[in-house]
């Protein structure tokens, strides 16, 4: 067995001391020169993993921990709701990377997931979708559906994202620029980034207080799945 005289143990793993170096976990509410509120604010939006690693000073292994399945099933969400219809694109047929558009409603402070569109197309066939989706949306929620694309760094995704916007016109759809690394390599998989992750936070919060609900349909299996793999997941 391996040698762990003098060793720490933190969240399952051993390491061992350098010289001149001390480890001192801190809790957020020590710090006196925070403002009262500030640590309510922030934990309302944390699951307890996450509050306990940010906020607590300790160290855990997060791999899982984000999404705790405590949402809930329904069969329908209320018709009178805020709505937004989210997307996250790819281009690659047949594989690859997968695009994802996921509708949501919110109602009396709980949150609906009513449908998922997903698959591997290629540019041509993802916007074809994209705008058959919207004019369903539409239909069917009488164009009170809020259309939101995430915007890539750089000029050319400024470029791709004016297409978008210019593609759904007619219809309420924005931009959503994103700042931080957005995907991270780990064992030579592309795995989801901090920004990523800490987007997650507030929807993963919600779940955990068991103000989540997913409608019934044939996505929900895949898409409990990667919520609950989520972040150490294959990034497709």
């Amino acid at each position: 067995d391996e040698d762990r005289t003098g060793a720490i143990e933190i969240a399952g793993k051993f390491y061992r001391p350098k010289n001149n170096r001390k480890l001192i976990r801190a809790h957020t509410l020590e710090n006196p020169f925070l403002a009262p509120e500030y640590y309510e604010l922030q934990v309302d939006n944390m699951t307890s993993a996450m509050a306990a690693q940010e906020l607590a000073g300790d160290f855990v292994d997060l791999q899982g921990l984000i999404f705790t399945a405590a949402w809930q099933y329904a069969d329908s969400a209320p018709r009178v709701a805020e709505r937004v219809r989210y997307w996250d694109r790819a281009a690659t047929p047949g594989g690859g990377k997968y695009t994802a558009g996921v509708l949501m409603a919110r109602a009396d402070n709980r949150y609906y997931v009513e449908d998922v569109v997903r698959g591997q197309w290629s540019a041509a066939e993802r916007d074809r979708i994209i705008l058959e989706t919207a004019r369903r949306d539409a239909k069917r929620f009488g164009n009170e559906v809020v259309i939101y694309a995430e915007q890539e760094g750089g000029s050319a995704g400024k470029e791709i994202s004016e297409q978008f916007i210019q593609m759904l016109a007619g219809f309420p759809v924005y931009r959503d620029i994103v700042s931080g690394q957005r995907r991270k390599i780990i064992d030579k998989q592309e795995m989801p980034g901090e920004a990523k992750i800490v987007r997650a936070q507030p929807f993963a919060a919600q779940c955990e207080a068991g103000n989540v609900y997913i409608v019934r349909g044939p996505w929900n299996d895949e898409f409990t799945t990667e919520l609950i793999g989520f972040p150490h997941y294959t990034f497709t």
